[in-house]
């Protein structure tokens, strides 16, 4: 099987929060830092603050999605730009040269000019 590069979410249990949560504070009291602890847990040290915080109550669970994903909406078409009834033409030459706006004769004599 062939992977896209994106890596699996790993769902923790909460005993297995709860025991990170035990384990980060034991190594900050003994003077280590948060992301000391979730090195050694091998967890992200965002996933290991955003649990703190929950569990301090600094911040709430992710809101699950509602069941509702999407919305009725009504597409309106909107009104087609009209067409020039000779088409554009656009010379790009050398050297950057850009000619915009002028009609097939004019672009064959212009084109043979700097020929």
């Amino acid at each position: 099987m062939e992977s896209d590069g994106a890596r699996a979410r790993r769902v923790y249990s909460k005993p297995e929060r709860q025991a990170a949560l035990m384990h980060m504070r034991r190594v900050v009291d003994e003077g280590g830092s948060i992301a000391g602890a979730a090195t050694e847990l091998r967890i992200p040290k965002h996933t290991l603050y955003h649990w703190r915080d929950i569990a301090e109550g600094r911040r709430r669970k992710r809101p699950k999605p509602s069941k509702v994903a999407f919305k009725a909406v009504t597409v309106i078409p909107t009104p087609v730009a009209t067409v020039a009834k000779t088409p554009a033409v656009v010379v790009l030459g050398p050297r950057g040269l850009r000619v915009e706006g002028l009609g097939l004769d004019a672009v064959v004599q212009l084109w043979r000019a700097l020929d």
